[in-house]
């Protein structure tokens, strides 16, 4: 919770300070323009990734060019049912659970370098560093012959990846940004164990260590 805590307070210092600087440094373009294309300092960017909503993450990223080639980028989101997961960790039918989701949440955060200084807007190829914190949360309806247990379960993933993408600008804001991803995912899941005669229950918690491929695209705006 914290780590999305932090991610969130983030975003939103960005947008402040971002928005402080454009109310406070007002010149004229005309004079500024040659300035402007060779320094990016405080452009900044919002983002969708549709994808992932499939995958029950829903979050929205903010990016910040801190020069004309290195960018941060931050995000957090709400998560819900993953089916692709939980059909495979919770639904095995072995014990006949019975599961629904609740509001989870997620947040990221990455550094980039792009290969080129493309003018204005960042553009072109880029290389990245990932991190991402996924939390799922479900409760536990019901196990074997038990019923109305209302236990709450989780699925935590922590994400690190190396990514690399391609930012390409539809107009003089909107842009299109695929990428592919390479990295691991440590998991914890919680697993809900019956007994021999099914009339109680415990929780464990299951560690996995993942490889992890990410294939998508984002789509966005450029806003500063």
């Amino acid at each position: 919770m914290k780590k999305v805590i932090i991610l969130v307070l983030l975003s939103i210092f960005m947008c402040i300070y971002v928005t402080a600087q454009v109310q406070v440094n007002v010149v004229d373009e005309n004079t500024t323009e040659d300035q402007n294309n060779n320094d990016l300092h405080g452009v900044m960017s919002i983002k969708l990734n549709p994808l992932l909503f499939i995958r029950g993450d829903i979050p929205l990223y903010f990016e910040l060019s801190l020069t004309s080639q290195v960018a941060v980028e931050v995000g957090a989101g709400l998560t819900i049912i993953d089916y692709f997961s939980t059909q495979s960790l919770f639904l095995d039918g072995a014990f006949n659970e019975d599961i629904s989701p609740k509001i989870g949440y997620s947040g990221r955060i990455g550094l980039r370098y792009y290969a080129a200084n493309y003018g204005y807007q960042p553009e072109g190829l880029y290389f990245a560093l990932d991190y991402r914190f996924q939390r799922y949360n479900y409760t536990l309806n019901s196990l074997g012959s038990m019923s109305d247990l209302n236990e709450d379960i989780s699925n935590i993933n922590n994400d690190g990846k190396l990514t690399v993408g391609y930012v390409k600008y539809w107009g003089d804001n909107f842009f299109f940004e695929p990428y592919a991803g390479f990295g691991i995912r440590t998991s914890t899941i919680d697993f809900a164990t019956p007994n021999a005669t099914f009339n109680s229950y415990t929780i464990e918690q299951n560690k996995y260590l993942l490889p992890l491929l990410s294939l998508g695209f984002k789509i966005g705006i450029w806003i500063i």
